[in-house]
């Protein structure tokens, strides 16, 4: 939806892969920072050895970078547009998991 009000062109000049929808924001960073970061959150509200869990986390951490650099190196978002899906993603992240830290208490399913 976002895309369809900004409705900002892609950068043509250095494009690598041809995309046929707006630029901002990063659907496909925001995508990774949803599904990573909800990942992440989950693992850290597992009973595990912290060593694992950092371990998980710093390697998901780099994906969710790598993908937003993809994005920005195949010339199909501007910087800016990456750096919008990452905030985007982050504030979706934030309401989704105080819902779920809720439910998941309540169901006392992960302490």
């Amino acid at each position: 939806m976002i895309k369809l009000i900004i409705a900002r062109e892609r950068p043509i000049e250095w494009m690598m892969v041809t995309e046929p929808s707006y630029s901002f924001p990063s659907a496909h960073t925001m995508a990774a920072v949803a599904f990573y970061g909800l990942t992440i959150y989950l693992i850290w509200r597992l009973k595990t050895n912290k060593t694992f869990k950092t371990t998980l986390t710093v390697i998901l951490s780099i994906l969710i970078f790598l993908i937003g650099i993809s994005r920005i190196y195949l010339g199909v978002h501007y910087a800016s547009d990456v750096i919008a899906g990452l905030a985007l993603a982050v504030c979706y992240l934030i309401i989704f998991t105080s819902h779920l830290s809720i439910i998941l208490k309540n169901q006392k399913i992960i302490t």
